[in-house]
């Protein structure tokens, strides 16, 4: 899914993004002026001081903000590119959509939700607009909005850029699962499709979710993901890691995710030993035999690698999931193999076995081979 769906997204991508709107839209200045002389010759500078030279003179109007916003996004500062964007008057479905992007790039959330609808009220049918709007609307949960999110994402069913995505929101939302738990399952999602952002986004909306609405409860497990999102996107996380375990020490779940955090950072003997605690705490789950054969491919221990990763074939039975992330696993043969597919796992019902079949694991005992 992250493949094809990628190439459905990465045309907006920033630069790419900025690059379409320099090319189809027509700009206010003529091609022998001193604006686009400058910019022709990649003297971006100067083709603003002439803008706000001109500016000064006539004011500004709204093609001069958005000729100004266009410069600043091709110099590739998006956030000065949004400001003069925003005085101009957008009113086409494809400067909206720029702006939209944008606002996503910069993770404005609330911009962007507003973009987005104001993108929709001009072109209903837009099927990158209906998906943005959809995948930013979702994750709260809010019911009096669940209904126009599902009709929305119904109208993308047959879409060949965002159907594939679409099928299993849906899914999520029709399911019988508490509203955090949905939001927790969308940011997983989101991030099969490498959309960090998304993701980051909805587990942070799970954590409002699950402390508001469950009586004694905590959101240390939602807070661990935003961790794994944030360490994805390139962000400070280890907080949020800390304060998940400091939160809930006894959460399976929470080791797990912060051992694929610390193999992925090099700190290989601490993964070990988050991942030894999540066996401990639940020695049933697949994916974290699966995720200490990871560990072992990474500590170069091949023999010891292959082990666990067949041991969790073996107590997974025929999980979908889980045979298909060796699969791709054995393919690719690198030892910095990542796919958060892993966390997917947990998804799937862990199957019932018996104490014998199930080996000990600690952090002092190297298993056997």
């Amino acid at each position: 899914m992250t493949r094809y769906f990628n190439r459905g997204m990465r045309i907006y991508a920033p630069i790419i993004l900025f690059c379409i709107a320099l090319i189809t839209i027509p700009l206010t200045a003529q091609p022998d002026d001193p604006i686009s002389r400058n910019r022709a010759g990649e003297r971006l500078h100067q083709a603003l001081y002439h803008i706000h030279a001109q500016a000064q003179a006539s004011g500004w109007t709204s093609d001069l903000n958005r000729l100004a916003g266009d410069i600043y996004a091709q110099m590739n500062d998006i956030p000065r590119a949004v400001v003069y964007w925003e005085r101009a008057d957008l009113s086409d479905p494809a400067r909206l959509e720029l702006l939209a992007g944008a606002y996503v790039e910069l993770q404005q959330w609330d911009y962007a939700i507003a973009t987005l609808n104001r993108l929709l009220s001009a072109e209903s049918t837009h099927q990158w607009g209906l998906w943005q709007w959809s995948a930013l609307t979702a994750p709260s949960m809010d019911e009096s909005k669940l209904p126009l999110v599902n009709a929305r994402l119904q109208q993308l069913i047959a879409s060949p850029d965002f159907g594939e995505i679409v099928a299993p929101m849906l899914g999520i939302l029709a399911s019988e699962r508490i509203a955090h738990e949905k939001s927790l399952q969308l940011g997983i999602l989101f991030g099969t499709i490498e959309r960090w952002d998304l993701a980051e986004f909805a587990f942070e909306h799970a954590a409002r979710l699950h402390i508001s609405v469950v009586v004694d409860s905590n959101d240390a497990l939602e807070t661990a993901y935003v961790g794994l999102a944030r360490y994805m996107q390139g962000k400070p996380a280890q907080d949020w890691f800390s304060r998940a375990l400091a939160t809930d020490p006894t959460h399976d779940q929470i080791h797990y995710v912060y051992s694929i955090y610390l193999r992925n950072t090099g700190d290989l003997s601490a993964s070990q030993q988050a991942i030894a605690n999540a066996i401990s705490l639940n020695p049933n789950n697949p994916a974290y035999y699966f995720e200490l054969g990871m560990i072992y491919y990474a500590l170069s221990d091949v023999q010891q690698g292959d082990y666990w990763i067949q041991f969790a074939q073996t107590i997974g039975g025929q999980s979908d999931t889980l045979l298909r992330l060796i699969d791709d696993f054995y393919a690719q043969q690198q030892q910095d193999f990542f796919d958060f597919d892993a966390l997917q796992a947990l998804l799937d019902a862990t199957p019932e076995v018996t104490p014998e079949a199930t080996l000990e694991i600690t952090p002092e005992i190297t298993p056997a081979s």
